[in-house]
């Protein structure tokens, strides 16, 4: 009976667009991510929300970012460093576009595998994983200073 209640729970939890993940795995820290090449070692959380916004950029020394976006955790990346919903956060994109923006959107990426890929592939790609999935082939940002193993990390 338990094993059944446990699939019944997962297959729910697949219906509804929620991750079958433990509490602890869902709290892990969002790591913000780029190529392993890239010159960026930190980035402060308003230059964050400022390129998710699309209202910066290049950083650093003039260098445009491609952003990415990983599926599974944009629903909490955005609240918690734009302070908006996913839906909130599309409207924002498509209001940039029509106003002719030079801001790009952020290219969707399904797969844990396919933000590393992305990552690997584009020098100037930047993202966002839980901690606890980033290889060591990529880089992980610091935020204000901060690792995301540190207290006071941001992105929670």
């Amino acid at each position: 009976m338990k094993a059944l209640s446990k699939k019944v729970l997962i297959w729910l939890s697949l219906i509804v667009g929620l991750s079958p993940l433990s509490a602890a795995e869902s709290d892990a820290s969002i790591a913000v991510v780029v190529n392993a090449a890239s010159p960026l070692s930190d980035i402060s959380i308003l230059q964050l929300k400022a390129l998710y916004e699309g209202s910066l950029v290049e950083i650093g020394r003039g260098q445009q970012l491609t952003l990415g976006e990983f599926s599974a955790l944009s629903e909490r990346f955005y609240s918690r460093v734009l302070e908006k919903s996913l839906l909130k956060v599309r409207k924002l994109w498509i209001k940039n576009v029509l106003s002719g923006s030079s801001a790009v959107p952020p290219k969707q990426v399904a797969q844990v595998d396919d933000v590393i890929e992305f990552l690997q592939k584009t020098p100037s790609a930047i993202c966002f994983l839980e901690y606890n999935q980033v290889p060591d082939d990529v880089k992980v940002l610091r935020i204000n200073g901060l690792y995301p193993t540190a207290p006071g990390y941001p992105l929670r």
